[in-house]
């Protein structure tokens, strides 16, 4: 089965869900699960791992998983940038944890009231929502991380594939090609593009253009420059390509999109 990047519009994610269960895909995103009751398999980098109540799996940055076998279950959920907590985003970026799953035994008081607490908060009409769910989980990954184990993420450690999207979401605001990630890593181009293609199902241009697009959309919904200004600040040389990327993702231009999804929203 292939890997499949997901896209998501949406800078955060925050919810309490009863189904867990889905395919095989990666992101750009972090991605928490607080398991409350019941119980899933998770898979994560061919590592598999039976969640029950009070299990927290943290999914770091490009890592590939899947949920399935799913019973019963009721759990917290957040996806998010890594730039949502800049306190983190070093860790989130460079470090690994060694175990992927911690769990509370729900004995951990304070977890256990944010992981209930934040979707409840995350849906209130509130002017400082933002900045409070961010506060709620700093202090969430504050309280984790005293317990989670990390290591650094080398090169060494990973596989080809992992290295070849580190490479890509450290240098995507730049004009990189796929030469310069054959180069950077001593590994043959067009392995790297077989690799891509077999394992995620995507070439590297077209990962590389989705990670410059996530960056795209978070600046059309906040209403920061003109297409021109957007498309460089995203690391695409011009508009027209800028413009093609965009509407292979969304079927539409980025001014359209802003037009059909953000200005309607706004009124």
């Amino acid at each position: 089965m292939k890997a499949v990047y997901l896209f998501d519009s949406k800078q955060t994610q925050c919810r309490l869900r009863r189904s867990l269960e889905f395919k095989m895909h990666f992101h750009h995103q972090v991605e928490v699960v607080y398991m409350l009751k019941g119980e899933c398999t998770a898979i994560v980098e061919g590592e598999e791992f039976l969640l029950r109540s009070g299990d927290i799996l943290t999914v770091f940055p490009n890592q590939i998983h899947e949920y399935k076998d799913g019973k019963n279950e009721e759990f917290f959920i957040a996806i998010f940038r890594p730039e949502t907590l800049p306190d983190y985003r070093d860790l989130f970026y460079n470090m690994v944890p060694v175990n992927k799953v911690y769990s509370t035994e729900n004995k951990n008081e304070l977890l256990l009231y944010l992981a209930r607490k934040m979707p409840e908060m995350y849906e209130k009409e509130n002017r400082y929502k933002e900045a409070i769910y961010k506060g709620f989980l700093t202090a969430f990954f504050g309280e984790l991380f005293s317990f989670y184990e990390l290591k650094k993420a080398k090169s060494a450690d990973m596989s080809v594939l992992k290295s070849v999207l580190l490479f890509c979401n450290e240098n995507y605001l730049n004009n990189i090609c796929l030469e310069d990630a054959s180069e950077s890593l001593h590994v043959s181009k067009f392995y790297i593009s077989h690799l891509l293609n077999k394992k995620l199902g995507i070439s590297f241009n077209d990962y590389v253009n989705s990670l410059r697009i996530t960056d795209a959309v978070y600046l059309l919904e906040k209403k920061d420059g003109g297409m021109t200004e957007i498309a460089q600040k995203c690391g695409f040389n011009t508009v027209r390509t800028f413009n093609r990327a965009f509407k292979s993702v969304y079927g539409v231009s980025p001014s359209k999109y802003k037009r059909e999804n953000i200005d309607i929203n706004n009124e």
